[in-house]
């Protein structure tokens, strides 16, 4: 997790295999970095838990996978 001037995030290194059915992680430097994304919360949005939670167990089985 990363806090800005305008909103934090938290990253994914490699992100761009997740599946992202919700279409909430971003790619912030499109044509420089392939598999990093984020999920982008600014100042009054609500982090929604039980997303955040999907996102963080496939994150996790794919580097299980990747082992």
């Amino acid at each position: 997790m990363i806090g800005f001037k305008y909103h934090c995030a938290v990253w994914f290194h490699k992100g761009a295999l997740l599946l992202d059915d919700n279409d909430v992680l971003i790619n912030a430097q499109p044509g420089k970095t392939q598999l990093l994304r984020q999920l982008r919360y600014n100042e009054n949005d609500v982090v929604d838990i039980k997303l955040l939670e999907v996102y963080i167990q496939e994150a996790i089985g794919i580097e299980k996978n990747n082992t």
